[in-house]
């Protein structure tokens, strides 16, 4: 498994990815995070906890001024989604976020509504 920490100030997050084999488990510790899973908007407080399955388009923004939630990966091989968000599907590295063609493209787009800068 892969644990992480995420804190900041208002406006960091990541941008809508998927993980092609991973479990991506998010506990509220501090403030609030806004995160995006099966295709809604979904609050992340103290205490709160949600799931993204393989392969469903997640994200997350950091809403107040100190916000911090703990992230848990399962199996505990992160691949390197970076790859896939820096090309759009085209560059190097794994499978991961890859959903082919057309319908990655779609889902990028789609994504790009709902995570705003």
């Amino acid at each position: 498994f892969l644990f992480i920490i995420t804190e900041g100030g208002p406006g960091g997050g990541v941008g809508a990815h998927f993980h092609a084999r991973h479990f991506e488990n998010f506990f509220g510790l501090d403030g609030e995070t806004l995160g995006w899973a099966y295709g809604k908007a979904v609050p992340l407080r103290m205490g709160d906890y949600f799931q993204a399955p393989p392969r469903n388009l997640h994200g997350f923004r950091l809403n107040q001024e100190y916000n911090r939630f703990a992230a848990f990966l399962t199996p505990g091989i992160f691949e390197n989604f970076f790859v896939m968000m820096g090309s759009r599907g085209r560059g190097r590295g794994s499978d991961e976020g890859r959903a082919g063609g057309q319908e990655l493209e779609d889902r990028l787009r789609w994504a790009g509504g709902l995570i705003g800068p």
